[in-house]
């Protein structure tokens, strides 16, 4: 699931920022418990984003001599099918891409911030 993978990299960016910006604070904050929890979390998000996309193939089975399966969505009409490729699309650009992208970027810019910051009074 590419999901989770992406919010795996998202979590590990707050969590360099949580360490590079709150460093006392970092050991009570990053436990192995919340690690879990975490982990947790990003497995329920990936498989809740991948809903959609399962539920628009239907597996059509045609008895013969040998089992012909066809894959095809529910929908009948060829206006609504276009609509859900398009919102489906739509919604793995936004969830899977834009949003992952932009998290890491402005977790970065914080984290050199605090690095920058930190270095002025050292």
């Amino acid at each position: 699931m590419l999901a989770g993978s992406t919010y795996f990299t998202v979590a590990v960016s707050v969590e360099r920022y949580i360490a590079v910006c709150w460093p006392l604070q970092s050991k009570s904050l990053l436990t192995l418990e919340m690690s879990r929890k975490i982990s947790w979390g990003v497995w329920l998000l990936s498989i809740l984003l991948q809903i959609p996309t399962l539920l628009e193939i239907i597996l059509q089975g045609k008895r013969g001599l040998y089992y012909d399966y066809q894959c095809s969505f529910g929908i009948s009409s060829k206006n609504n099918k276009t609509i859900i490729r398009i919102t489906l699309a739509l919604n793995e650009a936004l969830f899977l891409l834009i949003i992952p992208t932009i998290s890491i970027f402005i977790l970065n810019v914080l984290i050199l911030r605090g690095v920058k910051i930190n270095t002025i009074f050292i």
